[in-house]
């Protein structure tokens, strides 16, 4: 018998599950997120990615977009 997995089924689990921590509890997980995300990339990876948003931010201030998401599919 084979599991199917379904994202939106297991976010909303996770962020209900989350939701009923105590603050200082799921601040602390949140945080922990946080540093094992950013620890899943090489320093160099990350750099880039900085470089590339930071293009794509002044690109869209000079051509009057905005940068912030969400972003529409014609900007990008």
């Amino acid at each position: 018998m084979s599991a199917e997995f379904h994202r939106e089924t297991e976010r909303a689990e996770v962020l209900s599950t989350l939701a009923r921590l105590p603050k200082k509890r799921r601040e602390a997980l949140i945080e922990e997120y946080r540093k094992r995300s950013e620890a899943a990339f090489a320093p160099s990876t990350l750099r880039n990615y900085k470089t590339i948003i930071a293009g794509f931010t002044e690109w869209c201030r000079q051509a009057g977009y905005s940068a912030s998401p969400p972003i529409e599919p014609l900007v990008v």
